[in-house]
């Protein structure tokens, strides 16, 4: 299944890859992909920390793409270095189950802010025109990234597993605070397809990524 190239905000920063001698970059912005999306799904995502797992649901969500930059750079064989720059911010209703040492503990809920924050982000590419549309193909991608949320269960989980430990040896809840402050994203895998729509590109922004194609061969 393709996925929306919105979602290439979910792939990892990854070490550039070594351009082709004499490539040349090349540097867009997409202005018509920025705005707000809403409902971008809602599978359950568990967040483990020693003897506490975090099993969250999101009944609702919005993420606001403000801003983005897109840099291509060929490196031969129909490959590219991408290099996504976008700033972003969001929100949404958290269902939270907690599992202590994988028994139930309880439902927390919370409206959880996404602040506004930027990433840069860098793939390894193919890109290919596809009638109308364009298809972008993932080569390398890493597993997950971070992004950073501000909610009140972080610090209610905490005091929930410093209440557990107290009974339970060698347990701890280290780190607990800052995975719910800083809770991983998955990304898209290796051979995941994402589709830039022709709709979602001015006409100056298909003719020069266009060209690009074809001088990059």
């Amino acid at each position: 299944m393709r996925t929306p190239l919105v979602l290439l905000v979910a792939v990892a920063l990854l070490p550039p890859p070594v351009a082709a001698a004499g490539a040349e970059t090349t540097t867009f912005v997409l202005a018509r992909l920025n705005g707000t999306y809403t409902d971008l799904g809602g599978e359950p995502r568990d967040i483990k920390n020693g003897p506490v797992t975090v099993r969250s649901t999101s009944s609702s969500n919005s993420f606001e793409l403000i801003g983005n930059r897109l840099e291509l750079t060929p490196l031969g064989e129909q490959r590219h270095e991408a290099e996504f720059w976008v700033r972003f911010t969001g929100s949404a209703d958290v269902q939270a189950e907690i599992l202590m040492a994988g028994f139930s503990a309880g439902t927390l809920q919370d409206h959880v802010v996404v602040p506004d924050q930027e990433r840069t982000i860098q793939a390894l590419v193919k890109v290919k025109r596809q009638g109308e549309n364009y298809l972008i193909t993932m080569i390398e991608s890493p597993k997950d990234f971070s992004i950073t949320v501000q909610s009140r269960l972080a610090g209610q989980i905490v005091g929930m597993c410093e209440t557990f430990t107290r009974f339970t040896f060698g347990s701890s809840c280290d780190g607990l605070e800052a995975a719910l402050s800083n809770p991983k994203v998955p990304m898209p895998e290796p051979g995941k397809e994402l589709l830039l729509e022709g709709s979602q590109l001015t006409p100056e922004e298909r003719a020069r990524l266009d060209a690009y194609l074809a001088a990059s061969g």
